[in-house]
């Protein structure tokens, strides 16, 4: 999975956003004007209990893979017309906090 890194106005430091499949879909989301820095990163299910700084991710059950990957729970809430519960229960996927882990830098 790619993503973009960017700075965080609000806490200071930086986050990662813009979770794709390829590098080259992340690149679409930015003027290339200002590029941001495209990141390959692996991301797993967390043990860890939930804070401010975890990332939340959807496990799709049929792909087997994490489909939508934010910074926020919400963020993917937003993302089912009637929540992320309701599509649990019909064994579509989970919801569920996870690491990201930065593989390397991308160029393109």
């Amino acid at each position: 999975m790619f993503c973009a890194e960017l700075p965080d106005e609000y806490r200071g430091g930086l986050w990662l956003t813009h979770f794709f499949r390829s590098a080259r879909t992340v690149s679409l989301c930015f003027d290339s004007r200002q590029p941001h820095p495209i990141l390959e990163v692996l991301v797993s299910e967390t043990t860890e209990s939930p804070n401010i700084d975890t990332y939340w991710g959807w496990w799709y059950n049929r792909e087997q893979k994490f489909t939508l990957v934010y910074a926020k729970k919400m963020l993917v809430e937003l993302c089912f017309p009637y929540g992320s519960k309701v599509e649990e229960g019909c064994g579509r996927g989970n919801l569920v906090p996870v690491n990201v882990k930065v593989i390397r830098k991308v160029g393109l």
